[in-house]
């Protein structure tokens, strides 16, 4: 989990090749900075994602 606070609740979660963020709430300023891209918008949500580096 990175933040539950000010009607925002975001998470990260590690696959096999990527890196996701999910944010749910109203708190439209907040994302995960910088090396994320947008995958998905919606009404009070959103998703970014990140490659993880091949080993």
């Amino acid at each position: 989990m990175l933040t539950t606070d000010n009607e925002l609740y975001a998470a990260v979660i590690d696959g096999e090749r990527q890196r996701v963020v999910l944010k749910l709430g109203r708190n439209w300023g907040w994302n995960p900075g910088t090396g994320w891209t947008i995958a998905a918008t919606g009404e009070r949500c959103a998703v970014w994602t990140q490659p993880l580096p091949l080993y």
